[in-house]
């Protein structure tokens, strides 16, 4: 059996968070499916809390870490916004738990929603919303847009096609390629609607 470290502890913890939500996941599932004793998770964690405080610093921080990594690059508003869309989205293909556990944190929340979860949605709403800010100010954007709807906007347009994965795969014909081409489209379709039109 492959070795319970801490790092595959996550792994199979965060399969059984996101399906089922905090309250409902015990010490024991999670030992159970790791094929571990409890006591170790005890050792590396303390707690139930602390296992699943652990998980959603690892993923959270993973995003964290992305969008900074833009942002330190000093790009002009539209690129920053395609970069993170396109960072987003290849975040959710890879990782398609994290915006279940997301989606739980929001509308169920935990003691962790506020310390943790609040958090990183905030960076990364302040993110978009300073792109945009800046593109009204430059006029490359539309001057009649709200910074902050605009900013949601975007976020729901990427999340929720991977939060309606299971509606999605039967709504659409079966295609490899579906992500990459809605992530094309999306993000061409929304920088359409905000853009400045030439002869305004």
């Amino acid at each position: 059996m492959e070795k319970a470290t801490p790092a595959k502890l996550i792994e199979v913890a965060t399969a059984l968070f996101a399906e089922k939500g905090f309250a409902a996941v015990s010490i024991r599932e999670v030992a159970k499916a790791a094929g571990v004793n409890s006591a170790l998770i005890a050792y590396y964690f303390g707690n139930k809390e602390g296992l699943y405080r652990e998980l959603l610093e690892t993923h959270f921080s993973r995003m964290a870490d992305g969008i900074a990594a833009i942002a330190a690059e000093n790009l002009p508003p539209h690129e920053r916004i395609i970069r993170f869309a396109n960072f987003l989205l290849q975040l959710h293909h890879e990782n398609p738990r994290l915006i279940r556990l997301a989606t739980r944190e929001i509308t169920n929340p935990s003691s962790c929603f506020e310390t943790i979860v609040k958090k990183y949605i905030e960076r990364n709403y302040r993110f978009l919303l300073e792109a945009i800010q800046e593109g009204v100010a430059t006029g490359d954007f539309r001057p009649d847009i709200n910074p902050g709807y605009a900013a949601l906007s975007l976020a729901g347009i990427i999340n929720f096609y991977f939060l309606a994965q299971p509606l999605v795969s039967q709504l659409l014909p079966p295609y490899t390629a579906h992500d990459r081409e809605y992530g094309r489209q999306a993000i061409e379709v929304y920088l359409n609607g905000i853009r400045r039109k030439r002869h305004e």
